[in-house]
């Protein structure tokens, strides 16, 4: 009695196809699954950072508000009461992510804008700190520039009318057009 080989290829090189193919497909699928990581990765970072750019440019529309030329600074509880407002300006996502995720925050900020504009926050916070009504204005003032031109660069809009965020973005080029025909 004799064994014959069934018809088709050795059964050594299918073992060894079949190990090769699933090789390949192990391999393509880790790359797939690294960038899907960081791809969520980076979408967590910009929505949090978004958050926190839209409560400081609110924060500084606030202070921006309070401070005019018409209204006299030398009363304790209205320096009180903008400090209070000023205060809320946070840079503690961007600090934290900055040192966390430093690639991905300049991968997320490709025109400066978002370093700028906590650089300005800082500022803010310092001049808050000492006391310095009409310089907190005029650096609220220049710091909003770079927060809008982030939230821009992103696609992202800044309503300081108080819009619901998810409204606003939801339909951004009829909004855009609205805007410009109210203007």
């Amino acid at each position: 009695m004799t064994v014959q080989q069934p018809a088709g290829w050795p059964v050594w090189v299918t073992t060894l196809f079949s190990a090769a193919v699933g090789a390949v497909f192990g391999f393509l699928g880790t790359i797939a699954s690294e960038r899907l990581k960081k791809r969520a990765k980076q979408k967590k970072i910009s929505t949090h950072l978004a958050a926190e750019v839209l409560n400081n440019l609110r924060a500084m529309d606030g202070v921006l508000l309070m401070v005019v030329p018409e209204i006299p600074y030398d009363t304790d509880s209205w320096k009180n009461y903008i400090r209070a407002v000023a205060w809320k300006i946070s840079v503690d996502r961007y600090s934290h992510y900055f040192a966390q995720e430093k690639e991905m925050v300049y991968e997320l900020d490709e025109k400066g804008m978002l370093e700028n504009f906590y650089a300005g926050c800082r500022e803010i916070r310092e001049v808050t700190r000492r006391n310095m009504p009409e310089a907190l204005a005029e650096s609220c003032k220049n710091t909003r520039g770079y927060g809008i031109g982030y939230l821009d660069a992103r696609e992202m809009i800044y309503d300081p009318n108080g819009l619901p965020y998810s409204e606003v973005a939801a339909n951004l080029g009829s909004y855009r057009k609205t805007q410009a025909a109210k203007a």
